[in-house]
């Protein structure tokens, strides 16, 4: 039947775009947020990146600056590095920069402690070690605003550490970030295709077809025969709201001379 084969069609693309939506992509990195697999609180590091002006600045006891960023790539182009693609940790040394680790956008809770660890930097001295950045996150809530990273220590040339207290890495309720789920956008692509299936195939069953009433809904003897099947169901669940019980009951009838309730200004004459 011709209104079983489109809504074959509309379901094979719906399923298709669900599909699409909620199915996670390969590869795709974690949002730079956490949850503790013990307690369950949600942590979210994301208000703590800096994506434009310039980035985390940190000026050492030894005069030293470092420069990073929070779940993203620095934004210094000036950073004298050989390889500055990915860098999410530097410092200045003669003029020249150092790689600190790549940027990683997966916070971790080790030891209830909440870090973040940039690895593969530039080679350690005097050892083929690669350089990494770790980053201690310390929920304060009496800083105002998003604090600011501190510089504690390095270990041989090649781990560097830093403490950064800030409210932000405080436990909050997960899910209150504005970014929508999956289901989320499923649930507004289905809205959106069930909309366009109602309003295109009336106006065009109205406009180019010249249907009236009833006959301009799309796939109108299906919903004929269903509301029919429903009616007939519903008399036999509750017989005594419906008349004569011994009612015989032809689910495969359907009424083509149904009141037209879709009247229109023409028909009224």
């Amino acid at each position: 039947m011709l209104w079983l084969s489109r809504s074959t069609l509309w379901i094979a693309l719906i399923c298709g775009l669900g599909s699409l939506t909620l199915s996670p992509v390969h590869g795709q990195e974690n949002d730079c947020t956490v949850v503790n697999p013990d307690t369950k609180e949600f942590y979210d590091l994301r208000p703590l990146i800096k994506k434009s002006v310039e980035d985390w600045t940190v000026k050492s006891t030894d005069d030293r600056t470092y420069k990073l960023n929070v779940c993203h790539d620095i934004l210094d182009e000036t950073t004298g590095m050989r390889e500055p693609v990915g860098v999410g940790s530097f410092v200045r040394k003669d003029a020249k920069g150092i790689s600190l680790g790549k940027q990683n956008s997966s916070p971790l809770i080790a030891e209830n402690r909440l870090k973040l660890q940039y690895k593969g930097g530039d080679e350690c001295a005097k050892t083929t070690q690669r350089r990494s950045t770790l980053i201690y996150l310390e929920c304060d809530k009496t800083i105002k605003g998003l604090g600011a990273p501190e510089y504690l220590d390095n270990v041989d040339e090649c781990t560097y550490v830093f403490l950064w207290k800030t409210p932000h890495a405080c436990p909050t309720v997960q899910g209150g970030s504005s970014k929508m789920s999956g289901g989320g956008i499923f649930a507004i692509i289905l809205s959106v295709l069930f909309g366009l299936y109602w309003i295109g195939g009336i106006l065009y069953k109205r406009i180019v077809m010249g249907q009236r009433g009833l006959n301009q809904l799309p796939n109108v003897e299906y919903w004929r025969a269903l509301s029919h099947f429903v009616k007939n169901l519903f008399g036999m669940v509750f017989p005594s709201c419906c008349g004569n019980r011994s009612r015989q009951y032809d689910y495969g009838h359907i009424n083509t001379d149904e009141a037209n309730i879709f009247i229109d200004d023409d028909d009224e004459e």
